[in-house]
């Protein structure tokens, strides 16, 4: 959204996060490295590291407890112990 769709905040994401959850469905976010700029700069194929971190505040503070907040690796302990045979 912010690369291809030019947004300068995190409003459409907090709007379509909220509508998401409200229709009793997941959000997954999954973000690489390589898009964010940790000097906090909007540049080619680059966004601030703020508007992601304002995402998941905003997620952490309507949300709390209501999430599970784990790596990729609980991710997958978890299907290990429960539906791997």
């Amino acid at each position: 959204m912010f690369l291809y769709l030019t947004e300068k905040d995190i409003a459409i994401w907090k709007k379509k996060v909220d509508w998401i959850t409200k229709n009793k469905n997941m959000v997954l976010f999954i973000s690489h490295p390589d898009y964010i700029n940790f000097q906090n700069e909007m540049k080619f194929k680059e966004y601030p590291v703020k508007l992601f971190k304002e995402l998941l505040l905003y997620n952490k503070e309507k949300y709390k407890g209501n999430y599970w907040h784990v790596l990729p690796k609980e991710i997958a302990k978890f299907w290990k112990k429960y539906y791997v045979k």
